[in-house]
């Protein structure tokens, strides 16, 4: 039997890939592995399954931190998450935190580290 989802989701090194004939399709979206054995759906940094998105529009205020209720994804429902920043640069900066996530819905800290206010849109 094949495990179809892995909890935590975890990345393959280059080295792993080598040694087991990998081909990464961008276009459909899945990796290869062993000749065509195994299909993976890749995923990225900022796709529907690992992110969350606010809520509602939210003006966050010089140099103050707020706690932001964000929409999570169905599949980690009634479950543990990890928050964290994105690699790309947000006006705001994103404080780690374990979450627990009840009716699709949790909360973030943000800290705007600014000298004026920063509007956040809705789904950001």
């Amino acid at each position: 039997m094949i495990a179809k989802e892995l909890q935590p989701r975890f990345l393959l090194g280059m080295d792993f890939l080598s040694a087991n004939i990998a081909v990464a399709s961008f276009k459909t979206g899945l990796l290869s592995l062993f000749d065509d054995l195994i299909h993976i759906k890749m995923h990225s940094f900022c796709d529907d399954t690992n992110c969350v998105t606010l809520s509602r529009r939210t003006c966050v205020q010089p140099f103050s931190e707020m706690l932001l209720q964000v929409k999570t994804p169905k599949n980690v429902n009634n479950k543990s998450v990890l928050l964290e920043n994105l690699p790309h640069q947000l006006p705001v900066a994103v404080g780690k935190a374990l979450a627990f996530c009840k009716n699709n819905k949790t909360v973030c800290r943000v800290l705007n580290y600014n000298p004026y206010v920063v509007a956040l849109k809705k789904g950001l």
